[in-house]
């Protein structure tokens, strides 16, 4: 278990003459409010800090189903990279700003202020996506924050009568760009000339070569591809929106449904079961903001998502590697006395891996639950108010497998006639079933604030003071783990770990911004860090702590000269803590003769960076 306390204080003090920079047009409009988090604003015109915002009507312009692909090509400074795969493995990879490590480039994502998977909701959810993306924009986060942090704002309602939304959605997926491989003929002439050019005798015969040609069942002469793969997929989506209110509740809801159809063709499905690559996922999320009194706002958000997805037994990527190394001329699908085709070399049919070695099914089970209240306290202090918010979210994911073998026909002669030409080898076995726990987590947050907001003459000012604490527990983390057991004959190689590993972490945040004129303005934040570390292990008998204060200053200079030009300069400290695998003593053994083991007493790191922009 990983608590994680956090304590934060956040001190602006700026002059309203203050200007967005360029990096940040899309929202440039001066009365817009940016959010920095942990409950901070500002409008647009008095930030300096690289902000830029997607709103919802923008991602929803985009066909992708996963709301981190509808960001490509939106957001200033975002890069939005596609990955392969299936429909349910394809999550892109994010950055800001380009590679910032030779390590980790991810970026911190916070859906209503909690840390989240975004591909886990739906785009039809979003309200507004803010990407913060300079040492001035994260400095509220500290490490996390160090490559960038991406706000997900989900959508509430509004004072209005019943507002109902019903939208369909069909798509055609298409597969493009796929090779095109030599037919069985052309690599058999290919293979008996490449055995000539090495002085060996030709791999196939006239006899083969002309079977070949001739497509004779008894030869290979196969497109694998087009055997196994469709021309075409499809995916269906419906999601309906409900939202309105009125003085005193006000509510969103949405119900989505995704279904997504893939590219094994139909004829390699047989009738007992369904290996084709299917995906569905059912989404529903309530936001309810209600108004206690006045000076009360209580908010309570819920998201559940239930999916499954089936594929065929081989991974996908297993498939498609055989698809592209398996030759036309190994062998036909079947042979003509209905076996499975195969050879001692290609040992395996890409056909049969499809039809018949089982499938397997994922399902999915998600809830993400959070509720804020807000108390105004201006009746004691103009601008003064205190907020407190607490979640939960859990995740499983549970394996359904069915599994089975099947028995191909290998030629025992050249020019095989005759089932009696053929050897058998494999078995044929029938389905067996069997389910397993695939992943598994939960988390708890509880985070509250204090704040003062007010603004004099052309000076505005803003303190927040936050705390947070995190707790995750993992699939089998209070299970005991065997680290040693290659060789259970030897009882000191058969051992069992226990650590426990406390982290705790209290900061303090001032941030202060200033113009000068029109054109210039400067930015300046320190944030006061205090860690407190706790490595128990029990296996090794050893107990280490560690207590440390460090100050993070940021330094940050604006200079733009119009609305199209900006050129800036940051200045900043980070720290890097080790993993609570790093601090573990224990061995960690990969094989019988090598191990690793963390270094109880590690101290973190710290970076000093320096960042020229235009």
């Amino acid at each position: 278990m990983r608590n994680i306390y956090k304590l934060s204080c956040a001190l602006m003090f700026s002059c309203l003459s203050a200007y967005a920079q360029q990096d940040s047009a899309i929202v440039a409009k001066g009365e817009r409010l940016l959010n920095l988090g942990y409950g901070v604003t500002v409008k647009a015109k008095e930030s300096s800090a690289a902000i830029s915002e997607v709103t919802g009507e923008e991602i929803m312009k985009s066909a992708a189903t996963n709301p981190l692909n509808a960001l490509y090509g939106k957001g200033l400074g975002l890069t939005v990279l596609q990955n392969g795969g299936t429909v349910w493995e394809s999550v892109p990879t994010t950055m800001i700003r380009g590679l910032n490590s030779t390590r980790d480039n991810s970026i911190l994502v916070l859906i209503d202020g909690f840390e989240r998977d975004l591909s886990m909701i739906t785009k039809e959810e979003i309200e507004s996506v803010q990407i913060l993306k300079d040492a001035a924009a994260t400095a509220l986060y500290g490490l996390r924050g160090a490559n960038g942090v991406m706000l997900v704002t989900t959508k509430t309602g509004s004072k209005k009568k019943i507002d109902v939304s019903v939208n369909y959605e069909h798509h055609f997926n298409m597969l493009n760009r796929l090779p095109k491989f030599a037919d069985g003929y052309t690599y058999a002439l290919a293979m008996n000339e490449a055995m000539k050019n090495d002085g060996l005798s030709p791999m196939y015969d006239q006899t083969q070569l002309d079977g070949i040609k001739n497509n004779d069942p008894h030869y290979g002469n196969v497109n694998w591809m087009d055997e196994v793969l469709s021309k075409s997929g499809s995916t269906d989506n419906v999601f309906v929106t409900l939202s309105g209110g009125g003085k005193i509740v006000r509510y969103f809801s949405s119900v989505d449904y995704l279904s997504y159809k893939g590219f094994i063709k139909p004829e390699n499905i047989v009738d007992e079961y369904s290996s084709q690559l299917k995906y569905s996922k059912l989404s529903i999320r309530t936001n309810v903001d209600v108004d206690l009194t006045k000076s009360t706002l209580l908010s309570f958000k819920m998201s559940g998502m239930l999916s499954e997805h089936n594929r065929p037994n081989p991974l996908t990527g297993d498939l498609m590697s055989m698809l592209y190394s398996t030759p036309a001329a190994a062998f036909p699908v079947k042979t003509p006395y209905g076996d499975w085709g195969g050879s001692n070399v290609w040992t395996r049919n890409p056909v049969a891996e499809v039809a018949a070695k089982g499938y397997a099914r994922s399902h999915q089970r998600l809830l993400f639950a959070d509720m804020a209240i807000r108390q105004d306290l201006g009746m004691f202090l103009k601008g003064l108010s205190v907020d407190a918010r607490i979640a939960y979210d859990n995740f499983c994911e549970y394996w359904d497998n069915y599994g089975m073998n099947y028995a191909y026909a290998v030629p025992n002669v050249s020019n095989p006639s005759s089932s009696e030409d053929y050897t058998l080898k494999g078995e044929s076995t029938a389905a067996s079933f069997s389910s397993s726990l695939g992943n598994q987590w939960s988390r708890f947050n509880l985070w509250g604030r204090v704040n003062y907001a007010n603004t004099w003459d052309d000076h505005k000012l803003n303190v927040t003071l936050a705390a947070s604490r995190e707790q995750t527990i993992l699939n089998g983390q209070h299970n005991t783990r065997n680290r040693i057991n290659y060789d259970t004959s030897d009882p000191t190689l058969v051992q069992d770990d226990y650590f426990h590993y406390k982290e705790q972490i209290y900061a303090l945040y001032a941030d202060y911004n200033r113009a000068f004129g029109k054109q210039f303005s400067m930015q300046l934040g320190l944030r006061m860090e205090h860690t407190r570390t706790t490595g128990i292990s029990e296996s090794e008998n050893t107990t280490d702590k560690h207590d440390y204060t460090r100050l993070f200053p940021t330094l940050y200079f604006l200079y733009s000269p119009n609305e199209q030009n900006a050129l800036n300069l940051s200045l900043s400290n980070r720290i890097s803590r080790p993993s609570q695998n790093m601090v573990n003593p224990f061995p960690f053994y990969q094989n019988k003769y090598t191990y690793a083991r963390g270094k109880e007493d590690l101290k973190p790191s710290y970076t000093y960076n320096a960042e020229l922009g235009y």
